[in-house]
Order: C-alpha cells, then sequence, then structure tokens
C-alpha cells in the first residue's frame, strides 16, 4: 500500500517540491481550528486519488484548495504542476 504513495511522489519528479509545500501548508493550516475540517476532506482527496488511482480527487482537492486562498495564505500547485500528478497516478 505504501508503495503505491511513493511510487506517486517519485513520478511527480521535479513537482514533488510543489505537492510538499502544498500538503505542508495544508498542515500547517490544519492547526486553525476554523480549517480544519475542510483541510481534512482535501488531504482525504488527496490519498484517496493516489490510491484508486483517479485524478478526480486531486481535482477536487485542488479546487477546494484554491476556494479557501480568499481567507487564507495557501500556496496552490499551478495548472502545470497538476498535470504532472495527474500523469504520476495513472
Amino acid at each position: 500500500m505504501f508503495s503505491r504513495y511513493l511510487e506517486f511522489f517519485i513520478k511527480l519528479g521535479s513537482a514533488f517540491w510543489s505537492f510538499k509545500r502544498f500538503i505542508l501548508d495544508l498542515i500547517r493550516i490544519s492547526r486553525k481550528e476554523k480549517y480544519r475540517s475542510i483541510v481534512k476532506s482535501i488531504l482525504i482527496e488527496i490519498v484517496l486519488g493516489i490510491k484508486n488511482k483517479d485524478a478526480t480527487y486531486i481535482n477536487d482537492a485542488i479546487i477546494s484548495a484554491q476556494s479557501l486562498r480568499d481567507e487564507i495564505s495557501l500556496y496552490v500547485p499551478e495548472a502545470k504542476r497538476v498535470m504532472i500528478a495527474h500523469k504520476a497516478i495513472i
């Protein structure tokens, strides 16, 4: 099971750092009670996307994260990094 996640992050290549920053920002934000639930949902969508090899989960996670950017400082990977993630999932 763990190997699937490791394989995903290896396939990300140079986009790994963008996704690492994204996840670390989500973890930082989750320390605030107000955002804990939405961040948990975003992280679950990312995990489900990798686990099920389904890019729609990643898309949903990115859309949810982008909606948070209006309220709080959050790094969200740009479109070309998301496309690399789609290819890494397959």
